[in-house]
């Protein structure tokens, strides 16, 4: 028997290929995991944005069921005087509910909850726009400007839906009579609210835009329509609508 021999190549450690990715296919994984967490993100935005929408409009209904309501019992007249953009809180020293804000005439007809500060200022959440809220800069502690403005655009004097508040005007009215806007038109056709912004004005320039360019929280609203390129309105027979944001008055 011979004794076994080895060469000496057979003693050495056999080296062992560890697979690795190469650099195209790590850009390659980095560029779909990047398109996949844009997608995630677009789709993300689109859902947060219809929820609030969704409840921006049911806010609205809840607004136009109270404004119906007060008119109801109020012999047929709609709330009012009010101001032009439609705030959403009123001073509880306030008289009540003649010579205030559309937010005092209404908040007793409304369910949801509302808060007050210090001051005596109560907040009505179905008068705050979820979107154009995110918009505001509050940081100074200054009030909101308002989310809503009520309908200016009707032949009828002044125009406005819920009157005109009192400073110092001796033309100023107060809200007026149902029956009286429904010789109008259709309730479906005439709206009462609709969503506030700096490009209102031009966007209805048949209407008289002077009015919200000239008002002392103009600049403090958001800069575009919250919903892009609609806004929603409210009508007087109680239903909100998406509108093109140059829709006829």
């Amino acid at each position: 028997m011979y004794p076994l021999q080895y060469r000496s190549s057979d003693l050495r450690p056999r080296s062992r290929r560890v697979p690795a990715f190469s650099l195209i296919e790590l850009l390659t994984v980095i560029a779909v995991v990047a398109l996949l967490a844009s997608l995630v993100f677009v789709g993300a935005g689109k859902v947060r944005n219809t929820a609030m929408k969704s409840r921006a409009g049911a806010n609205m209904r809840q607004v136009g069921v109270a404004v119906l309501t007060f008119a109801n019992e109020h012999t047929g007249t709609l709330p009012g005087p009010s101001g032009l953009g439609l705030v959403p809180y009123y001073d509880a020293s306030r008289p009540y509910p003649r010579n205030t804000e559309l937010a005092a005439c209404i908040a007793p007809y409304l369910s949801a909850s509302t808060g007050s500060t210090d001051n005596g200022r109560v907040y009505v959440e179905e008068l705050i726009c979820p979107a154009a809220s995110t918009m505001v800069d509050g940081s100074d502690g200054s009030l909101p400007p308002p989310y809503f403005v009520q309908n200016y655009t009707l032949a009828i004097p002044r125009g406005r839906i819920f009157g005109a508040q009192q400073y110092g005007n001796t033309d100023a009215t107060n809200g007026w009579m149902l029956s009286r806007i429904q010789e109008l038109g259709n309730d479906a056709n005439i709206w009462m609210i609709t969503n506030l912004d700096q490009k209102l004005p031009s966007d209805m320039p048949s209407a008289n835009s002077g009015q919200v360019r000239s008002s002392g929280w103009f600049s403090r609203l958001p800069e575009e329509p919250v919903w892009g390129d609609t806004r929603l309105r409210l009508y007087l027979d109680g239903h909100v609508a998406e509108v093109p944001r140059d829709a006829d008055p």
